[in-house]
């Protein structure tokens, strides 16, 4: 019984001293002595650091503990299990208890349960509530209007911007160079086009790089659309659209007592937001607001516990319910030309996957290395990475890194006219990597990077230093994320950001809030970043972070050119590795 002992699991670094503690406050609220109800207590308070909503007996009943030491220990029988939760302490779904234990055997804490059960209450009301039209004899119209032609048959986002018509919960899921976002600028101008009123129309993403990105590429799309010159290119980030009640507040001023005033809501970067965020953001909205979830399901889930895009997406198809489809063919005649779908459920309806890429062609070697590594492939991912051609470098030498990484950025550290151009220059190229720590890690490789380019070890800041905020300071309007770059002007060394409106800001260096140095930065953080030229460095050992979910993510920021550095050992481990996050959040939906 030794493994369900809590002095033990912490001795072994499975369980960090939060756990323990709360495990122990459990044990002594509930007077159940039983070691496994302790063990359980202190695992769901370590499952949900790890990512997970909840901890799946069945999942993990009778084996052993899927986390990273030598001698993991085995879970116990599942009627073992489930007769050791017994007690004030635990209680069913709906109950008011510090733990929840669901009708499939799901133990969750109870704040992550009630996040769980009030986001799938809100979505499920949504795709029940049938969407009134204005003038449903002109949609036809302007749809051909916004999507005249299109290599796919049949136009899949032209389906897609129907469905967000008829629906007021939608999910939009595709790669990147899907086209996502300008299919959403031609959603938002045929609601207007739909609508008797202005709308109030609220554009958001989980980060403040990727509230730029998406203000970037709607001004972008717009200027191929004249139709769509009335959308909005104002964008936001999830908390500061809900406005927290301090800087460090899990608190909102908009909450569920008090609704936002937006008529339609589009959240990009969707697979980034957690649970609970996301269910916040949705119970602040009106009843009669729309929703749009837009983002990359294979991409990594957020960092936080939960994995809400790829959950709703995980039995997602290509196909609609015969009753939905005949009144999409209305609109859009060849849609009759599609299969209708046998198990369908209100969900299924709601969600189009873009699949045609306009960024990648079928020859393109990053968009076929993606797909490989998407579907598991580890031979064709090889293969792919064995082809000669300069759009992407396989490196198993690990030095050679070295030569590219000092190309990469030699670019910005040329004499440039102005800080918006060294700005420009220097996001061009990015290394990314696995880790933090470690020879293959963010802190080693930027002191690597560093003296590769010429600059002294001994300051933290110097002329030409990209940084990173790590910690949002509203009052100077930087958010975690949010790079920029150190350069003298009259002998005082300033950082200088991007605007999203354009051109650049500048703050003296002394001012910054928490931050690091950014030559090299993980692919957690580079998430709603694109980069035309990226090396990606894979470490050279097996790691619990190596996931097919990472590398994907990783190969997917460039948009014209990958250098990879990793042994074949290394890549065929992180593509047969998947990231499992234990949630309920379907089944609620249904």
């Amino acid at each position: 019984m030794n493994n369900f002992e809590l002095n033990y699991l912490k001795e072994q670094e499975i369980l960090s001293n939060l756990d323990v503690h709360f495990a122990r406050f459990m044990v002594k609220l509930s007077q159940n002595n039983d070691p496994l109800f302790a063990w359980s207590a202190a695992l769901v308070s370590n499952w949900t650091s790890r990512g997970h909503i909840c901890v799946d007996l069945p999942q993990l009943a009778d084996k052993p503990l899927p986390i990273d030491i030598e001698k993991s220990p085995i879970c116990p029988a599942l009627d073992r299990w489930k007769a050791a939760l017994t007690g004030l302490m635990i209680g069913k779904e709906g109950d008011f208890a510090p733990l929840i234990l669901d009708q499939k055997n799901r133990l969750y804490l109870y704040r992550y349960w009630e996040y769980q059960h009030k986001l799938a209450q809100a979505l499920k009301y949504r795709l029940r509530e049938p969407v009134q039209i204005d003038f449903p004899h002109d949609l036809k119209e302007q749809l051909e209007s916004l999507f005249p032609h299109s290599p796919e048959n049949p136009d899949w986002q032209k389906i897609a911007a129907l469905v967000a018509i008829l629906k007021s919960f939608c999910v939009i899921a595709g790669g990147p160079g899907t086209g996502k976002t300008s299919t959403v600028v031609k959603i938002l101008a045929l609601l207007q086009m739909q609508s008797k009123k202005e709308l109030q129309i609220a554009l958001v993403a989980p980060t403040g790089k990727a509230a730029m990105r998406l203000r970037q590429s709607i001004i972008s799309a717009k200027k191929q659309l004249p139709s769509a010159q009335n959308v909005p290119e104002e964008t936001s980030t999830i908390h500061r659209f809900l406005r927290p009640l301090n800087e460090d507040s899990p608190y909102f001023y908009f909450n569920e007592s008090r609704k936002i005033p937006v008529d339609v809501v589009v959240v990009d970067e969707a697979s980034m937001v957690d649970l609970a965020l996301m269910s916040k953001l949705v119970q602040a909205l009106k009843s009669d607001s729309r929703l749009i979830l837009l983002g990359d399901k294979d991409q990594l889930a957020s960092v936080e516990a939960g994995a809400v895009l790829g959950d709703l997406c995980e039995n997602a198809q290509r196909g609609f319910s015969a009753d939905f489809q005949s009144q999409l063919t209305k609109f859009i005649p060849e849609i009759n030309e599609l299969s209708t779908l046998d198990q369908i459920s209100n969900l299924q309806d709601a969600v189009v996957l873009l699949k045609h890429s306009y960024r990648f062609d079928s020859k393109n070697k990053i968009g076929r290395l993606a797909q490989a590594v998407n579907n598991g492939n580890a031979d064709q991912a090889i293969e792919i990475l064995k082809e000669t051609g300069d759009e992407m470098i396989w490196l198993e030498n690990p030095e050679e890194w070295k030569k590219y990484a000092k190309q990469g950025y030699e670019s910005y550290l040329q004499p440039l006219d102005n800080p918006q151009q060294i700005l420009e220059a220097f996001q061009k190229f990015r290394v990314l990597c696995a880790h933090r720590q470690g020879q293959w890690g963010v802190s080693y490789l930027n002191r690597q990077i560093e003296e590769l380019l010429g600059f002294s070890k001994q300051n933290q800041h110097y002329a030409h230093c990209p940084v990173m905020i790590t910690q949002n300071s509203y009052g100077l309007r930087l958010f975690n994320g949010d790079i920029g770059i150190l350069l003298y002007e009259n002998k005082r060394l300033f950082a200088y950001f991007e605007n999203t409106d354009g051109g650049y800001r500048q703050l003296p260096a002394a001012r910054l809030p928490v931050h690091e140095t950014a030559f090299a930065m993980t692919i957690h953080k580079s998430q709603g970043s694109e980069f035309e030229s990226v090396l990606l460095l894979l470490p050279d050992k097996e790691s619990p972070i190596l996931t097919r979910e990472l590398l994907y993510t990783g190969i997917t920021r460039t948009k014209q050119r990958l250098i990879l550095v990793g042994n074949e050992k290394i890549i065929r481990s992180a593509i047969s590795t998947q990231i499992q996050r234990s949630s309920g959040l379907l089944d609620a939906l249904f």
